[in-house]
Parts: structure tokens; sequence; C-alpha cells
């Protein structure tokens, strides 16, 4: 039979959307369709009249160059999908052998493809992802049949794939923990996910610490329980190594809530310090072992600490054992994170008995410096009994002995001329004695310090300072008069008195400026020279009489002595005192 004509086809093939192929019994074509034209880019008279092969070299060797070979030699009906790399498309062809002539139609599938291609890529994904996880994957459903799984969860369980196939979950626990299983698995598929710590049962008997993670999904039309498990040894381990460094460490542990005041975990240090058991502290607050004089102090700390604004501290803290007893412990806090919360990280030292020897070496030095007081107001009240019996019972004498010796001049007569000359010589020997009688007698306690005050006795000694030593001496007192009690200005002035003595002996000064401020409740003396200056380190590390005596008079005044200075640069002494004045 002849094989048709172009014109023995019905019109609507070039319409449809499908490719359309004649092939004689030699398979030479006959008839090709317009979409056959249009993806080839080809006229009839290209392809018409050619050999199949010639027609279309780009199938040989492909599915279809197979099929249609196959349809010739069986005379069956083929079916073969082929990607033409030059048409960039994949096609289906249907190879329908009739007598004398085969008809094949050509359909583009690519889209199809494609979406296989890309749930394939897919399904290469999943796989490799789940291969590659740390821990073990598994899906099971509500009955417990294992539906999916990775390659190393039959490494770590030692069973084979059919092996695991026919297995329940609960077939990889042992003992008490089956139950637990049970009940996660359950609190999965009622609250859609769960976790859980458990020792996973391997084929050989082995049990390896775990964690599960189980949730809940709808997969297939089914209630299934997808999980991974990972490997917690090595944190177990790490834990194991943690808690033996905790409990073992000499020092005192404690870790608290800031939030709750909870304690959440110490150390065997602290249980036998304190005398709670773990089990008591586990119940407590940190407000039940401290006195309640300082809970107000410990809640402020604990909202600095949520607060970010202090992550580490160390102060001296009181706390109290068991039995009431009270101890002082040198606290070093740190801000950390415990189990997803803020936590407070606390190291203690007990020092309850350097803290006791500090209070009675502070007792002491107390006692000392009220010695001292007492000492320098005896030593005072002594001056001033020596500073009047020189001036009232030496001064006197003297003033007497003056008038005998000019009383005997006066009665000689001018020829006993060696005489005259001797008693003039002591006359004037009487005037120095009684000079430096006044002067000790000054310097012992100066009447005008009792007399006209503070003021006219400071100005009096600059004066004094300036007429012996040559030294210009400027004083600047912001007030006419200042009333204070008696035993303050002493205080103030004998510590001008000491610091003229030094820059007198020391600094090599040509200048010194002192101001005396008053304010509501302060009074302040500075004294600045422009001297040769000193270390100060060293000359505190000296403990010199002079500096150490202003300083005591300065803290017994209930005030402070600071000094300013370098070498070469001069010295500032500054004397602040508290006072509740009545200026004037």
């Amino acid at each position: 039979m002849e094989p048709p004509v172009p014109g023995d086809f019905p019109p609507f093939l070039e319409q449809i959307s499908d490719g359309f192929l004649v092939l004689d019994s030699a398979l030479e074509v006959r008839y090709c369709n317009r979409r056959i034209r249009e993806v080839t880019r080809r006229d009839s008279s290209a392809l018409v009249g050619r050999h199949v092969w010639v027609a279309f070299p780009e199938m040989i060797g492909s599915a279809v160059h197979d099929a249609v070979l196959a349809a010739v030699a069986t005379g069956a009906h083929q079916q073969a999908d082929t990607y033409m790399p030059v048409l960039g498309m994949w096609l289906r062809f249907h190879i329908y052998p009739s007598v004398g002539y085969y008809t094949i139609c050509i359909r583009d599938v690519t889209s199809a493809h494609t979406a296989t291609e890309l749930l394939e890529q897919e399904r290469r994904f999943s796989e490799s992802v789940l291969s590659s996880l740390p821990g073990i994957f598994y899906m099971y459903d509500m009955t417990g049949r294992f539906l999916h799984w990775n390659e190393n969860f039959e490494t770590v369980s030692g069973y084979s794939a059919a092996e695991i196939a026919q297995m329940h979950p609960l077939d990889f626990f042992g003992g008490e923990e089956k139950a637990l299983l049970e009940q996660k698995i359950r609190e999965v598929f009622d609250r859609e996910w769960a976790f859980v710590e458990a020792s996973f049962l391997t084929r050989s008997g082995e049990r390896v610490p775990y964690y599960f993670t189980g949730r809940a999904i709808e997969y297939d039309g089914r209630q299934c329980l997808i999980g991974v498990g990972i490997d917690i040894t090595e944190r177990r381990r790490s834990e194991e190594q943690y808690r033996y460094l905790f409990n073992n460490n000499p020092a005192l542990i404690i870790i608290w809530d800031p939030a709750t005041l909870r304690v959440l975990e110490v150390n065997e240090a602290v249980n036998e310090r304190y005398g709670y058991t773990r089990q008591e502290y586990m119940g407590m607050s940190v407000l039940q072992y401290r006195p309640a004089e300082d809970h107000d102090r410990i809640l402020a700390f604990a909202a600095q600490i949520l607060s970010g604004e202090v992550r580490v501290a160390r102060g001296t803290w009181r706390h109290l054992k068991k039995d009431g007893s009270l101890m002082y412990m040198d606290i070093s806090s740190h801000r950390i994170d415990y189990d997803g919360r803020v936590a407070v990280l606390s190291l203690a030292k007990d020092i309850t008995a350097q803290h006791r020897a500090e209070e009675q070496l502070r007792s002491s030095y107390e006692d000392i410096r009220r010695l001292n007081a007492h000492l320098q107001t005896v030593r005072e009240e002594e001056r001033l009994s020596i500073a009047r019996e020189i001036h009232d019972e030496l001064g006197q004498q003297l003033t007497g002995l003056k008038m005998d010796i000019s009383w005997l001049s006066r009665r000689l007569s001018a020829a006993e001329a060696p005489v005259q000359e001797r008693l003039a010589e002591v006359l004037a020997l009487a005037d120095d004695t009684i000079r430096t009688v006044r002067r000790i007698a000054s310097d012992l306690r100066p009447g005008i310090l009792e007399d006209l005050g503070l003021v006219a006795a400071l100005e009096s000694q600059s004066a004094e300072f300036h007429r012996r030593t040559g030294i210009a001496s400027l004083l600047e007192i912001d007030q006419p008069a200042i009333d204070i009690p008696q035993a303050e200005a002493i205080g103030v002035f004998r510590v001008y008195q000491e610091a003229l003595t030094n820059i007198t002996r020391h600094a090599q000064a040509t200048e010194v400026r002192t101001t005396v401020t008053c304010g509501e409740d302060t009074l302040r003396m500075t004294i600045t020279d422009n001297g040769c200056g000193m270390d100060i380190d060293q000359a505190r590390a000296s403990r010199t009489f002079g500096l150490v005596g202003m300083t005591e008079r300065a803290a017994m005044l209930g005030g402070s002595l600071t000094l300013d200075s370098r070498p070469g640069s001069g010295t500032t002494l500054t004397l602040s005192i508290p006072l509740h004045l009545n200026t004037t």
C-alpha cells in the first residue's frame, strides 16, 4: 500500500500543538505538520523525501532512535522520552506502525520533566541533609511504625534497615526509661512537641546518653512524630567534671537568681561553712541568710544585675549561718547565663577573723587617737601654764632686775665710766632676755590667741615669721574675725605654726601665701610656698614628725590634711576641718 501524500491528511493536523510526522516503510519522511516546521525552523522541502536520520540526525543514538527501530522490528506501538539539546526541550514520541508507513506523534513534556527533576533534586537534597545530621533522625506514625530514618540511625543502633522497619521506638530503651519515653511520645501527639534525655539502647546492649526532640506533623494523611537525637556523652562527661570541680572547689560558690532571689546552686564548701544542706538551700531565698538590715542593699544589687548596670562587683557582705552566727564575707559577684536565665555567680571568702582583727585594730587606733588628743590637750594646758609662769614670774623678775640696773646706773658718777659701760651691757642683756622670754612664752601659747582670737594670732605669727626669716609671708582671711571653740582654734594655729617651721627648715622658699576661708560648715586653710618642693611618697614613707603631727591634729579635729608637691615646683598644704561657725 502506498503511503499517504500530504494532500491526503486532514487540514486540522496543521493546527494542532503536537508535532505530527509520517514515515514510509523505508523510513523516509512523507509528511511533517506546521508544529514540526516551527520547532525545527525548517520548511517541508528540507524534510519531506529525506530519510528520517538524515532529516533529524540529532536523534541518532537517542531513546527515539531505539524506539523507532523497535517499532519496525515488532510492528507494535512504542513510546520514548528524549531531551533534545538542540531544541532545549524534552519531547515524548509515540510511534504507531501501520501497513506501509509509521505515524509519529511528538509532544513537548519539558514542564513535566522539569517538575520531576526538581522533585528528584529535592529528594536527593533531603536525603543528603538527613545523612549529614550529626545525630539520628527518625519518623514514625502513631502506631510506632518507622517510616523514615537516616543512615546514622542504623550506624548508632547497630540494626539493619530491615530490622528497624519491624521495630517499635520503645525497643530502643530499657528499664524505667521505657515508661518515660512512652509518656513523652504521648506528649508529642497531645501537645505537638516534647524533649527528653534518655539512654539509647544499641543492639550490643550499650546505653548511650542522648537528647531527643520530637514534633508532631501530618504526613501522607496521618499523624506522625518526626525527631532528632543528639549524642550528649561529651556533655555528660563535662557536666560530671564540672560537678566534681564545683563541689570540690575550696572556694564558697553560690549561684542565685536576681529576679526571684532564689538560690539555684551551692557547692559542698558552702554547705559545710553555713550549716545548711543542699536540699535546704534549693528552697531558700538569699535574704534568709542575710541580716534584715542588709536586705535593701541586696535588693538594690539584684536590680543592678538584672538591668545590666553591674556585671562584676566585689564587696564585703554580712551572712548568717544556720545557727544565727554572723560572718563577714568578701564576695566577688559575676553576672552569668545559667540555664537560659540571668543569674549571679558569687565567689565568697570568709574574712570574719580578719574583719574582727581590723575592728580591734580600728578600736585600738581610736583609743590611741583619743589618748593622743588627751595628751595634746594636757600638753596645751601645760604650755599655757608654763607660758603664764614664764610671763608672770620670770618676766616680772626680769623687769624688776632691769629697773634695779637702771636705778644703779643713774646713781653712779660720770667718773665711773667703765662701770657705766658694764651696766649698759647688763641692761641690754636684760632686754634681750626679756624678749627671749616673751618669744618662748608666745611659742608655748600665744596670749593673743586667747585674748584676740584666731585671726589675730595667725596675723601675728605671719608677721613674726617674716621678721625672723626674711621670707615674704602673705596672709589672706576672708573674714575679719572667726569665733570658733578654743580647741579648734589651737589646732588650726599649731598646723600653721608647724607648716611655717617646715618651710623654714626645708623649702628654700622666698614667699609663702596663706589663705583662710570659712564656709557654712567648713574651715579651709591653704599654705603655698614657692620652694624646692618634694617627693610626697618619699616624705610620707619617712614618717617625719612634722607631717605626722599635722595629719594627726587634722584627724583629731575630724578633718583632713592634703599635700600637693613635686620636686622643683613648690608645695601646697591644705587643712580642712568641719565646723559650725559663729562668724562675725
